[in-house]
């Protein structure tokens, strides 16, 4: 895609104006009439291209995203002329579509429970469909897991201005905490009617903002610039996470997988020198695979190198992370500590960060463990994730001999 636009398109540093103008508070007004001419003909290039020099100029997040949602109602009319392209059923960019299509038909019939609470003055009745409906949004987070590890990936690769994914994946996690916090305001034994109005209003918002976006302007730019070969590849890695609502047919879909499959490397399995013993390719990756943990490997350069694939994966890895830039692997608001552990690895300050969550029912350990050669040089880094749920409940002791009569 970069080869295609190596300079700004015509009304991208426009959008980039309208946009600055509007986070620093300028009247929308004056803004349209100033802007009017150009407003009507923005396309979905130059909305992209224009956010992402907003994201590089260095604004607040929360900012830019106030300001890129009064910008989009502005462009809402041009947006909108333009043909959408029709996408096929071995490209990724079709499911996804039929994933918002079928998000929008679940959305309102959450709004048809939700008029029900302001009738009927409380949530008794309702509670148990609340929480479902809950439950099936939190699903549709594979929609958002499925853009951030494979498409976002595939685009940054093909496009230097891709500033604008921040803005997506910052929504993203907004909406996983509007939902976890809708679900402690709709258990909490004191329902907060305002709180409650106050977070499925953002939702809905953040929903609907998203679907737009991928429709009008993602998705379209993704079709006329990436190769369709690249999107068929992308459809085999999102099917191994799985579409939370579209539906593929399995036979055009192993028809994909036989024309994409993989090479088997050191097919013969020859041996390696690891200084301690001598395995093969492949012993090393069962070695790696069949260990209790996630390890996610990082050149020196910050770049993406190898992941492992135990069975019991904990966060999601797809091939579409190799050979991406690490910072690009988080969150926009949580990149800045990745930076801080990097730096401090590379100056040799620190050898290893450790930190712990609560993911659901598990407690997961996450360990960052800087690589250094015999001269102390700094080669990379691995993250090691593994969940230490059963792990911090022993006690006592439990010795090899033991192994039969407890196991």
């Amino acid at each position: 895609m970069s080869e295609l636009i190596g300079s700004l398109p015509d009304k991208a540093r426009d959008v980039y104006e309208i946009t600055k103008g509007l986070i620093k508070g300028e009247n929308g007004k004056c803004i349209y009439d100033k802007y009017k001419d150009v407003i009507s003909k923005i396309s979905a290039l130059d909305v992209i291209v224009g956010f992402d020099l907003i994201v590089n100029d260095g604004f607040e997040m929360t900012d830019i995203k106030i300001a890129v949602s009064k910008a989009l109602n502005l462009f809402y009319k041009s947006l909108i002329q333009y043909d959408l392209p029709i996408y096929s059923e071995d490209n990724i960019l079709y499911y996804l579509a039929e994933d918002n299509d079928k998000l929008l038909e679940k959305i309102n019939e959450f709004k048809e429970i939700v008029k029900k609470i302001s009738k009927e003055g409380g949530i008794s009745s309702v509670k148990n469909d609340l929480l479902d409906h809950i439950f099936n949004l939190e699903n549709f987070d594979k929609h958002y897991i499925i853009k951030e590890n494979i498409l976002f990936p595939l685009i940054e690769k093909s496009f230097k201005y891709y500033g604008c994914l921040k803005i997506m994946w910052s929504i993203h996690d907004d909406i996983r905490n509007c939902l976890k916090n809708l679900k402690k305001v709709i258990e909490s034994s004191h329902f907060d009617i305002k709180r409650f109005n106050s977070l499925i209003g953002k939702l809905f918002f953040d929903m609907h903002t998203l679907v737009f976006r991928e429709k009008f302007i993602l998705f379209p730019v993704c079709a006329k610039f990436i190769d369709e070969t690249e999107l068929q590849r992308c459809l085999i890695e999102a099917l191994e996470i799985g579409f939370p609502l579209a539906k593929a047919d399995i036979g055009k879909v192993n028809n994909i997988k036989q024309d994409f499959k993989m090479k088997n490397y050191n097919k013969d399995g020859g041996l390696i020198d690891l200084d301690t013993g001598l395995v093969s390719a492949e012993q090393i990756k069962l070695i790696f695979n069949n260990l209790p943990v996630d390890i996610t490997f990082v050149d020196e350069n910050d770049t993406v190198r190898y992941f492992s694939s135990p069975k019991d994966r904990i966060f999601v890895r797809t091939k579409a992370i190799i050979g991406r830039k690490v910072q690009n692997c988080h969150p926009h608001e949580s990149v800045h500590i990745v930076n801080k552990i990097i730096d401090a690895f590379k100056k040799g300050e620190k050898d290893f960060a450790r930190f712990w969550i609560q993911l659901k029912d598990k407690f997961i350990l996450i360990q960052y463990f800087a690589i250094r050669d015999n001269k102390g040089n700094y080669k990379g880094l691995i993250e090691v994730s593994q969940d230490i749920t059963d792990i911090r409940k022993l006690e006592g002791e439990q010795r090899l001999l033991d192994w039969e009569n407890n196991e």
